[in-house]
């Protein structure tokens, strides 16, 4: 009898430039999807009734198809193989927060990567089959050509931080009892706004995030408003060591992004503000719920600490070597 023949699939890793967690599938090999929430997909079927891509991903994709990881619908990032093993399909709430977006659906795959990304018209969709003849063709070479890439050992889950331990861990670090109920008022304001603004991101801007989200936060914490510039110099907000006076540099510089804007992609932009400001050691990034600090060591800047203030951890949910709520509140605190 023949093998069955191995089928293609083109799968997607966020939809734009600013949409994009393929790196998160080259390092754990593996291949994500959502919505994930609503639980396993075997034990919840009904519940993704109406979510076609889940169930092609689950139920159609099968071991040694052969998978093109795009970005957007103009190049090739890698092209996998689905791996065979027991649990070739996982539900993992290690990934319910991938760039602020719900993956928890998997699929273990070995990754192959060009040295550089192929520009090929590829078809629209998260999960797609029998792309064209030409995309195959040079799905089969890159395997063919480049080694497989070795993944990172999956993570273990990360543990959730409640506002007790995380008000503790500030007073310890200094703040005083009055900034404490500050603070835990902040943390309640921003949930309740960031939900309500959740389902309209895409008429939250910038400038709402900053101010409505970010900035209540950083007052909470207690930094008094001559120590801050908003939008100065291009920086969406500067933090100063002493009262600002005319040519001070910031001790910390605060990015504020749109709601679904990945933190993870501002590694170059901190490059570049270390060239304008040599003496500042943190960059901060945030959409107002979710806060990533960048760290400078040696000329290098590196992700240190991650908060999501829906569910603090007590580190970054998959990338265990960055620390969680706690670090990056009291890094926060003036």
């Amino acid at each position: 009898m023949n093998a069955p023949r191995r089928q293609y699939w083109t799968v997607a890793a966020g939809d734009t430039p600013a949409r994009d967690y393929s790196q998160v599938f080259l390092d754990f090999g593996i291949m994500l999807v959502g919505p994930g929430h609503r639980g396993n997909y075997f034990e919840n079927r009904q519940a993704y009734a109406d979510v076609r891509r889940v169930q092609r991903f689950v139920e159609e994709i099968k071991p040694g198809d052969v998978v093109v990881l795009k970005k957007g619908v103009k190049s090739i990032i890698a092209v996998g193989v689905v791996v065979e093993r027991k649990d070739s399909y996982f539900h993992s709430e290690i990934f319910s927060d991938v760039e602020g977006f719900s993956l928890q659906h998997g699929r273990y795959v070995v990754w192959y990567k060009p040295k550089k990304e192929i520009e090929i018209r590829l078809p629209r969709g998260t999960v797609t089959s029998d792309p064209s003849w030409e995309v195959k063709k040079i799905a089969d070479r890159i395997i063919s050509e480049n080694e497989p890439l070795k993944p990172r050992r999956m993570p273990s889950e990360a543990k959730t931080v409640d506002d007790e331990k995380l008000i503790a861990c500030l007073v310890e670090h200094g703040l005083s009892s009055g900034q404490a109920k500050d603070v835990k008022g902040a943390f309640n304001r921003v949930r309740k706004l960031g939900a309500w603004y959740s389902e309209k991101e895409a008429d939250v801007s910038e400038y709402e995030t900053r101010t409505f989200l970010i900035v209540p936060l950083i007052l909470a914490l207690g930094w008094p408003e001559q120590r801050l510039k908003l939008e100065w110099r291009d920086l969406d907000m500067a933090l100063f060591e002493k009262n600002y006076t005319d040519g001070a540099s910031p001790m910390m510089i605060l990015e504020s992004k749109r709601l679904d804007y990945p933190l993870m992609g501002a590694e170059e932009q901190a490059k570049q503000y270390s060239i304008k400001f040599p003496y500042c050691n943190k960059l901060v990034v945030s959409n107002g719920i979710r806060y990533l600090l960048f760290s400078k060591e040696r000329s290098e800047w590196k992700p240190k600490a991650y908060l999501d203030l829906l569910r603090p951890l007590d580190r970054h949910p998959y990338y265990e070597k960055i620390n969680g709520a706690p670090d990056l509140l009291t890094q926060l605190l003036p």
